[in-house]
């Protein structure tokens, strides 16, 4: 299940990825390869990783936050070895 939303520069108005009824399919023979992206933080460098961990305090009350990013992508090899359907 794929929810992600973008904002359309024709109209300004948030629409998502993948409209409702979007059925996305693909075979063994797309094959492809895990990459990673840009960990969009400093402390990380702003390069890319399989992921970045990091930790903070703060006081009153005290607590400790972790946190972990990543920002993977799968890159086929065979991208015509999927399509994509409309369920009515």
């Amino acid at each position: 299940m794929y929810s992600a939303w973008y904002i359309d520069p024709a109209d300004s108005v948030e629409k998502p990825i993948l409209p409702t009824g979007t059925v996305i399919l693909a075979s063994p023979a797309i094959e492809g390869v895990r990459a990673y992206g840009a960990i969009r933080d400093e402390q990380a460098g702003l390069q890319a990783a399989p992921y970045f961990v990091k930790s903070w305090t703060e006081e009153d009350p005290s607590v400790r936050f972790i946190m972990m990013q990543s920002a993977p992508l799968v890159v086929p090899y065979r991208p015509n070895a999927s399509f994509k359907a409309k369920v009515l």
